[in-house]
């Protein structure tokens, strides 16, 4: 009878701690023509702070792959806001200035990460599956992040006045990418990564829609919302 209750009350633990929704896979093509995902629409205002949040899991282990790629048309400033993975790190980039997180992240495992960035002295955030990795000040405290660019999953895109292609293919599935136009505190990304926050109010997985290209697919996903370390 004990034995017969503590599994119904893990049973109905693990189903509190997971979300069923979308995700996206970019799992074909080559270097310059692989599959990738577009914002069917923008971001559409200037952000002087933001939080973007987003569940991967990667298939293969990028020689340098772009999850999240936000550039603006006809400019010099091509990477205003963008999110890597390589082997064993990852980089976040605001304009030309990288900041390099050394991890371990599983291959064909979910994992969640998490930036915050505010003007405001330049003080960014980055979390994994919750937990704080790396925080500093004197990022891009300069400048603003632009509207009305193009957002793009899966791979990077350059569209500037000096560069223009497809660029660094991230082979994974990509899930509940989400973007608020203000910085989460520590607490509220945990929440996020416990699926018990609400919605990005720039973009919203559950609002907005993607348009698929070279062959990148949809389906239905249960994301393990708060169970990595």
């Amino acid at each position: 009878m004990k034995l017969f209750f503590w599994s119904i009350f893990f049973s109905l633990i693990q189903y509190s701690l997971s979300k069923t929704t979308y995700q996206l896979t970019f799992s074909s093509g080559v270097y310059g023509d692989s599959a990738y995902a577009q914002l069917d629409g923008t971001i559409d205002r200037p952000l002087t702070e933001f939080t973007l949040c987003q569940w991967l899991k990667i298939i293969r282990t990028p020689q340098w792959g772009c999850s999240f790629c936000y550039t603006l048309e006809n400019t010099d400033e091509v990477r205003p806001l963008n999110t890597f993975f390589i082997e064993n790190s990852w980089d976040f980039w605001r304009k030309t200035l990288i900041k390099h997180c050394n991890f371990a992240f599983p291959l064909n495992e979910w994992f969640h990460v998490c930036t915050t960035w505010s003007q405001s002295k330049g003080k960014y955030l980055m979390t994994y599956n919750g937990n704080r990795v790396k925080s500093e000040t004197g990022l891009a405290n300069d400048s603003i992040v632009p509207p009305f660019g193009i957002v793009t999953l899966g791979e990077g895109q350059m569209l500037g006045n000096k560069i223009r292609g497809h660029y660094d293919p991230l082979y994974s599935h990509i899930s509940e990418v989400h973007l608020w136009d203000y910085a989460l505190t520590a607490k509220e990304v945990r929440r996020v990564y416990n699926c018990s926050y609400k919605d990005g109010n720039v973009i919203s997985w559950n609002s907005n829609t993607w348009i698929l290209n070279r062959n990148a697919k949809v389906s239905s996903v249960d994301i393990p919302c708060g169970e990595g370390n």
